[in-house]
């Protein structure tokens, strides 16, 4: 195949999937439900697979950061298992939130209330602090239901964090 033509099947593949990506279509949330599952399956031997269905859903019905309220488009949106998988967390929906980048760097290998907890006692990210002060008790809701639902193995209570 000559270069020219091999160039512009390419340049058309990639057009199509910016256009997914920024339009939040099916595949580009498929992409993103392989690489997570991918990484759970290879870095923490977890089996549990969330579907591009199932992200996409998620963004849709909460498309804003849970730490900081901060709206996210698709290509900025960061997955976050709120308890982590290094600390027993499944890689199920029910302990999946939306979070932006800055949160979820930061948040790291924390579970979401020692984060939530971290927020509170350093002021960072500041974007985060007075969200977390003004959500408190949702946040708290939404954690004890991961908790109930998505954890696999140690159970953690939340009054150890609160």
């Amino acid at each position: 195949m000559p270069t020219g033509e091999y160039q512009r099947r390419r340049d058309k593949i990639l057009a199509r999937e910016h256009k997914n990506r920024d339009e939040g279509r099916l595949p580009y949330w498929n992409d993103r439900a392989r690489s997570i599952n991918w990484k759970a399956a290879k870095r923490y031997n977890v089996t549990e697979e969330v579907t591009g269905a199932q992200l996409m859903d998620l963004y849709q019905s909460t498309s804003a950061c849970l730490y900081c309220g901060e709206d996210l488009l698709p290509k900025t949106t960061h997955f976050d298992h709120m308890t982590p998988l290094s600390k027993s967390g499944a890689n199920t929906l029910d302990n999946l939130c939306v979070a932006c980048g800055e949160c979820n760097f930061i948040k790291n290998d924390m579970t979401a209330e020692q984060y939530i907890r971290y927020v509170e006692d350093t002021g960072e990210p500041e974007k985060a602090y007075d969200w977390v002060l003004i959500h408190r008790q949702e946040l708290q809701i939404k954690i004890q239901e991961a908790q109930t639902k998505g954890v696999r193995e140690n159970e953690f209570d939340v009054s150890d964090f609160f």
